[in-house]
């Protein structure tokens, strides 16, 4: 992805990159759901991007099995590794914090968030490790644009939620756009971010 190059990013996308983060940080104020907020602007946001963007979507999102199973492993390996970092937060208000996020999953009905939940991380993938991560590494090496990428994405959450949300966003905002990077695409990606939050919010919660 990297080393082929798409056609260089044009004024218009760096526009759409910063109307993303704008809308991330000040909507919180006027829409106070999580779910429905970020089910807005990520999906706006991917659907503009798959429209105006030249990248190669195509491939970019064909799954092949193999970058699935990636994705599996690389989501129980995040989990250990989130597991660890849990275990040197114990008792400090960083951890306290988790809490609050935990809570998201009260405010719908959780058939809403069934449903909500893998839109809106494939909808946030292709934002975040599609568009944003290919508009840095047109200017960056990818060691640069991922966490660079990453950044952005923990900025674009400054309204959303506690400072261990941002802390969690630049790491794994780092993680995945560098993992897009190397693997040439999104497949892996996705099935890691889904498959991690899953695991997070319902099936094994960092306590």
């Amino acid at each position: 992805m990297t080393e082929t190059g798409p056609p260089r990013a044009t004024t218009g996308a760096w526009l759409w990159l910063a109307g993303v983060m704008l809308a991330m940080i000040a909507l919180p104020a006027w829409v106070p759901s999580v779910w429905l907020r970020m089910a807005a602007i990520e999906g706006v946001a991917a659907v503009l991007a798959l429209r105006w963007l030249p990248l190669p979507w195509r491939a970019l999102l064909r799954p092949p099995p193999r970058e699935l199973l990636l994705g599996l492993l690389g989501a129980l390996v995040l989990w250990v590794l989130g597991k660890a970092a849990t275990v040197m937060l114990r008792g400090t208000d960083l951890l306290a914090q988790t809490q609050s996020i935990y809570a998201w999953t009260e405010q719908l009905p959780m058939p809403a968030v069934v449903v909500l939940l893998p839109f809106i991380t494939i909808a946030e993938d292709i934002v975040w490790r599609g568009g944003a991560t290919w508009l840095l590494a047109q200017r960056m090496p990818w060691w640069s644009a991922a966490p660079t990428a990453g950044l952005l994405f923990a900025l674009a959450h400054l309204g959303s939620g506690p400072a261990v949300l941002l802390l969690a966003a630049f790491a794994c905002g780092t993680l995945w756009s560098a993992l897009a990077l190397r693997r040439g695409g999104l497949a892996a990606v996705f099935t890691m971010h889904l498959a991690w939050d899953v695991l997070v919010l319902f099936v094994a919660r960092y306590e």
